[in-house]
Parts: C-alpha cells; sequence; structure tokens
C-alpha cells in the first residue's frame, strides 16, 4: 500500500511539472505555419489540408465549444497541453515498468529500491518534457502533440499487458498463448487497435508504434528460453513480417484502398457493408472454432475501422460547404484524391537526388554521390542534427552556420556575441549530460533485459531513421521538420531514466 501511495504521488508531481510548464509557455493564439487552420477547422468543423484531422477536429470543437470567441485559439492550444502533459505521465509509468521488468515485483522492493525506481522515471520523463521538439508541439494547436499522446498510451497499455499476462501465466496451468489471447488480457489488445484505428484519425506517425506492440507479444508470450541465438532471429524475422503485414492491412490497406475499393465499385455504401461483414464473419468463426490468436486479431481488425470511421466527418462536413473545404473532398473521386494526398505527388524510395527542381540540382551537385547526400543532409541535417538540439544542445535559431548544435561548453565563441536577446533565448547548452545518461541507459539496458531493449530499439529507428528513408526529403525544406521524429526522441527519453536508474543503482 505504501508502494502505492508513493507512485501516485510521483505521477501527480510529474504531470503537475509538466502541465504547469506547458501552461506557462503556451501560444495564446494562433501560431505560424498549420496551427491558424487547425484552429479554424476544429471550432467549426470544416475541412483541413489532405488527408485531414478528424477526430481532431471533433476534440478540438469539443475544447473550443464553451469558451468566449476570443479565447478559442487558446482553447484549441490547450488540447496539445493537456495531452503534452499525459504523455509525460505515461514516459514515467513506461519506464518503471521497463525496471521492474528485470527488477521484479514492485511490492517486494525495498522503500530505497523503489524510490530509485520512480526517480528514474521522473528525470527520464521529465527530460523529455522539456526537449526543444516535443515542448515546441505542446504549447501549439497542431496533430503532433495528440499524436505522440497516443503513441505513449499504446507503449504504456502494452506493457501493462506484458505484466498482467507474466502474472497469469504464472497462477495458471494454461498455455501462455491461452492465457494471452484469453478474454481477459486480450482487452487491452482490443483496446490499443481501437487507440490506432482513433489515432489515424489524427496522425499516421501514431501507427509505426505497431512493431513495438508486436515484439512485446513476441516476447511475452512466444519466446522460449532454450531457443539458439539462430532460432530466435528467424522467429524475430517472422515477427517483423507480420507486423509488417498488419501494418500494410491498416495503411495503406484501409487508409486508402479501401477508399480505392469504394471508388472502384461505385458505392461506398456496398464497400464498407462488405468489408464488415466479412470481418464479422472472420469473428464469429474464429470464436465458435476456438481460434484464440485469430479472433483477437479479427476483433482488432474491426476496432481499427470503428476507430478510423471518424472520416466519415470529413465527408459530411464538405458536402455542408463550410468556408474552409480544401480539396472539396464530398464524392468518391474526391475523397480518394484527398486520402490518398494526390496533390503533394510522391516520392521514390531508392533514389535520394530524384528532384527535377532547379534549386535542388544546384544543392545536389555540392554532394559527391546520393548515400552522401542521404549521411550528410537526410541523416545529418534533417535527424542527428534535431535529435542533438534536444539531447546534446542548440547554438540558436538562426539559420545557417551556426543553427548547428552546440554542448555549450565554449559560450564565448565570436558567433555568440552578437546574437540577439530573442536569439541567446533560443540557445539551449546542455553540456550532452543527457545524451550521455541515455547511452548508459541504453547500454545497461541491453545487459540487464536485451528483449525490452531491442524492442525500444526498433521503436526508436522506426520513428525517427526509417521516417527519413520513407519521406525522402528534398533539400531547402521551408521550415523545421523536427516535429515528426519526436516519438524517436521520446524512445531515447525512456533510456535517460534507465541511466538514471543506473547511476543510483551504482
Amino acid at each position: 500500500m505504501q508502494h502505492r501511495v508513493i507512485d501516485r504521488l510521483f505521477g501527480l508531481f510529474v504531470f503537475l511539472y509538466a502541465f504547469g510548464l506547458y501552461v506557462l509557455t503556451v501560444a495564446p493564439t494562433a501560431s505560424f505555419w498549420d496551427c491558424g487552420e487547425f484552429i479554424a477547422i476544429a471550432n467549426r468543423l470544416q475541412v483541413s489540408h489532405p488527408p485531414g484531422a478528424p477526430f481532431y477536429m471533433l476534440l478540438g470543437r469539443f475544447f473550443s465549444m464553451f469558451v468566449p470567441t476570443a479565447y478559442v485559439s487558446l482553447a484549441v492550444n490547450m488540447m496539445s497541453v493537456v495531452a503534452s502533459a499525459l504523455t509525460v505521465l505515461f514516459a514515467h509509468y513506461i519506464i518503471v515498468h521497463l525496471i521492474e521488468e528485470f527488477r521484479g515485483d514492485p511490492e517486494e522492493m525495498t522503500f530505497t529500491e523503489r524510490l530509485m525506481t520512480l526517480l528514474g522515471g521522473a528525470i527520464g520523463a521529465l527530460t523529455f518534457a522539456a526537449t526543444d521538439s516535443f515542448w515546441f508541439n505542446a504549447v501549439e494547436a497542431e496533430v503532433y502533440a495528440l499524436s505522440m499522446f497516443f503513441t505513449a498510451a499504446v507503449v504504456w497499455l502494452i506493457m501493462r499487458w506484458a505484466i498482467l499476462i507474466r502474472r497469469e501465466i504464472a497462477e495458471s496451468d494454461q498455455p501462455g498463448r491461452r492465457v494471452a489471447f484469453g478474454a481477459t488480457t486480450s482487452r487491452y489488445l482490443v483496446v490499443i487497435a481501437y487507440l490506432f484505428g482513433l489515432a489515424l484519425g489524427i496522425h499516421l506517425l501514431n501507427l509505426l508504434a505497431l512493431f513495438f506492440v508486436a515484439l512485446i507479444v513476441f516476447f511475452q508470450v512466444f519466446d522460449k528460453p532454450e531457443w539458439t541465438g539462430t532460432q530466435r532471429f528467424g522467429y524475430l524475422a517472422v515477427t517483423g513480417v507480420v507486423s509488417s503485414l498488419i501494418f500494410f492491412a491498416i495503411y495503406p490497406g484501409v487508409v486508402i484502398y479501401l477508399p480505392d475499393l469504394a471508388r472502384a465499385t461505385g458505392s461506398g455504401t456496398l464497400t464498407i457493408g462488405l468489408i464488415v461483414g466479412v470481418v464479422l464473419f472472420a469473428i464469429y468463426y474464429t470464436h465458435k472454432n476456438r481460434m484464440a490468436a485469430a479472433n483477437v486479431l479479427s476483433i482488432g481488425f474491426m476496432v481499427v475501422l470503428i476507430g478510423y470511421s471518424t472520416y466519415a466527418l470529413i465527408i459530411i462536413r464538405s458536402q455542408a460547404n463550410p468556408p474552409i473545404d480544401e480539396n472539396d473532398p464530398e464524392n468518391l473521386e474526391a475523397v480518394v484524391s484527398y486520402l490518398k494526398r494526390e496533390q503533394y505527388g510522391s516520392a521514390p524510395i531508392t533514389p535520394r537526388m530524384y528532384s527535377p527542381d532547379p534549386n535542388h540540382q544546384r544543392v545536389y551537385a555540392t554532394y559527391n554521390s546520393e548515400f552522401d547526400f542521404f549521411l550528410e543532409y537526410q541523416m545529418g541535417e534533417m535527424y542527428w542534427r534535431y535529435f542533438f538540439w534536444n539531447f546534446v544542445g542548440r547554438a540558436s535559431d538562426v539559420q545557417g552556420a551556426d543553427w548547428t548544435w552546440k554542448p555549450g561548453f565554449m559560450r564565448e565563441q565570436p558567433e555568440f556575441r552578437s546574437l540577439t536577446p530573442s536569439e541567446e533565448a533560443s540557445r539551449n547548452g546542455y553540456f550532452a549530460l543527457p545524451f550521455l545518461l541515455g547511452i548508459i541507459g541504453l547500454v545497461y539496458h541491453i545487459r540487464n533485459d536485451w528483449r525490452r531493449a531491442f524492442s525500444v530499439g526498433i521503436l526508436f529507428f522506426v520513428t525517427g531513421a526509417a521516417i527519413i528513408l520513407y519521406l525522402n526529403q528534398t533539400p531547402l525544406q521551408p521550415r523545421e521538420r523536427d516535429y515528426s521524429f519526436v516519438a524517436s526522441f521520446f524512445a531515447y527519453s525512456l533510456w535517460i531514466g534507465l541511466g538514471a536508474y543506473a547511476l543510483m543503482e551504482a
């Protein structure tokens, strides 16, 4: 009982600290880029740029409908504040669960051991709370704060599921797979699937957490201690293939191909009825034949469709012809084009220097090869620079030679002496301490629980470098793109918490 009281006090402190930080710094009105658009479409349920964010619209409408007009912008901004503070709280408890995985039941810990565990969780979570990129998202009306909330919720839920499974298996004489996909424990998996479906109505980034979920399920239920390294690697590859198939079934399957099929048949109602009928039959058949895993998978797919149904709002509101009705997606042809983001074109995955734009071509010419462009610009400038901003230090927000990352050891360099007060305020010198703490946490995690460390590492990769590979960004980007990689910085912050715990333990 004493442990639970301390746990809740720590959680309350972490939440209130993050919430207070964001309330004190929240944008009072509309910020630059898309924020004004999101405030407007949320307040009056209007149609935003492709591919839309209907669930964000619904939540934003709820936040803004009870306040005077002068405070609508602030109210929608506050949605990001609340979501971000909750994300920080989830980060704290995820770190705590990761430590418990190899340190044992919290009820059996001494007071000092429990205190160190909770301090590690708080340090990692509050470090993430004040990272440059996440903090920026937390105080303005954009989809990324809410998307990050869903990602953190999914990671926390699957960790809770793993703890429950371990207890159920220890107390049951049934096989682990039957316990894992039983009526009680499988509810967590169904809720996770539903959150994935809802998050599609905010941003697709949340779906990348699916690979972390798949690995936790594999290690908790299917992994066997007697396997050799080769056998385990083979099954991990199978897990990767299965999780990729589920990922592609949702995106582009549900998101793009389902509307495409509706366009081909000429009837959205018929197509949706057919798909729902097939899934309902799969649920019935797998339940009747006691195919537990397949049944959970079928139910999961159904609740993804239910969550995704928020996109009906886009068609309904477009047919009402509101003042903001981008692309006018009120019929099947327009909806498919809207969801497929056809107006933006597409980027190839393999040729890294592909743009015919003369301005881009001039930048390409400064690199020796496509591989150099990938390493130096796409990974170096458009990912690692942001990563080090958050965990090493940021020189300033002045674009050019001084907008890189710097640890803060050399504050009196000539280029810093001419900074204006606002430019000075944008400079953060962390002396690389968060970065080093994360490295310690990574090594410590691998030594104590390589399976969870591998899972967090996959989350770090698919929400970071894998996005770089997929987007294949052209040079001369008009704005900073670090908001896309916040989930990767979230994963690294988990290791910061573990690093803090490792130092306290030492």
